[in-house]
């Protein structure tokens, strides 16, 4: 069947290769312009080393944005800057997975944690990231 194919395909199949990468201490609108300037949705957190710490989503921008503008006497660059910590709106620890785990393991965990992207870790390195708009996109083709 159509779907088995797609199911026993290895996360490398579909995953981005070319990602970019923020870091904590990316301001607020500095990481709101990387999403608003490119067609992404999901953008991984790493450390000095490189090592995966969070992951933000426009969506979580958005929400702390959308939560917080109307309290806002002023909602110039800097004063959103000192409102808005990436630490505070990233997701710790983030659900990763292997380039050689199946899309199927990919669906699982999309699944089970309500999630629509996860970084991609091969020994420890940063590799991709693979989204749910990956896996659509692969089914739709």
């Amino acid at each position: 069947m159509f779907t088995d194919n797609i199911k026993t395909k290895k996360v490398s199949d579909l995953m981005s290769r070319n990602i970019l990468v923020g870091h904590v201490s990316n301001s607020f609108t500095h990481t709101l312009r990387i999403f608003s300037e490119m067609t992404f949705h999901h953008l991984p957190i790493v450390n000095s080393r490189q090592e995966v710490i969070g992951i933000i989503s426009s969506n979580d921008m958005l929400k702390s944005l959308a939560l917080k503008l109307p309290m806002l006497k002023q909602s110039d660059e800097e004063t959103l800057n000192m409102m808005f910590d990436i630490r505070d709106l990233m997701t710790p620890d983030p659900q990763v997975i292997s380039s050689n785990a199946t899309i199927n393991e990919a669906l699982s965990i999309f699944s089970k944690h309500h999630i629509h992207a996860l970084p991609v870790i091969d020994e420890n390195e940063l590799v991709g990231i693979i989204t749910s708009n990956d896996v659509l996109g692969e089914l739709n083709s």
